[in-house]
C-alpha cells in the first residue's frame, strides 16, 4: 500500500466534510472528544459528502511504515477494529453516536448507507456537538 501524506489527507478530510467544524472534548459520557459545529448550521445542511480518495482501511502494520510523529497522527485520524485500521475523512472517528442525532443519513441518494451524505437533521447551533445514530451507517450503537 502507498504511504499517504498526512497533509494532503487533512485536506481531503476538509473536502468531505463540508461544514466549519472542530474537534473537542465532548460532552457525551465516556466519548473522549467529538465534533462541533463552529457556525450555525439549518436543518437539511449537508455536513458530510463522501469522498473515496479519503475512506479506506489499512492492514495492522500499516501505522509501523510512517514515522512516529505521522504513526501517531494517523492513530489519532483513525478507528482499529481489533484487526484492520480504517480511515473516515468525514470527521468520522468524532461523531459521537446519540439516539436523538442531531445529523442523519440521507436516504434520498440511492447509495449504500456509507457512502450517503449526512445532513442536519434540525438546526444545529455554532458550539453544539454533531452527534448521529451509528445504526444508521452499519455500525453498532455503543449503548
Amino acid at each position: 500500500m502507498t504511504k499517504i501524506r498526512l497533509g494532503y489527507l487533512r485536506k481531503l478530510i476538509r473536502e468531505e466534510l463540508r461544514v466549519a467544524a472542530s474537534v473537542n472534548s465532548s460532552g457525551i459520557n465516556g466519548a473522549g472528544k467529538g465534533l462541533y459545529a463552529d457556525e450555525d448550521l439549518e436543518a437539511g445542511t449537508v455536513i458530510f459528502k463522501w469522498n473515496p480518495r479519503v475512506d479506506g482501511e489499512y492492514s495492522p502494520e500499516y501505522p509501523n511504515c510512517l514515522s512516529s510523529k505521522e504513526s501517531e497522527e494517523f492513530k489519532e485520524l483513525a478507528s482499529w477494529d481489533g484487526h484492520t485500521w480504517s480511515l473516515a475523512g468525514d470527521g468520522g472517528a468524532y461523531f459521537n453516536h446519540s439516539k436523538e442525532p442531531n445529523v442523519v443519513v440521507d436516504k434520498s441518494d440511492g447509495n449504500r448507507p456509507a457512502k450517503r451524505k449526512r445532513i442536519a437533521a434540525r438546526n444545529i447551533h455554532q458550539g453544539e456537538e454533531l452527534t448521529m445514530d451509528y445504526s444508521e451507517i452499519g455500525l453498532d450503537s455503543p449503548c
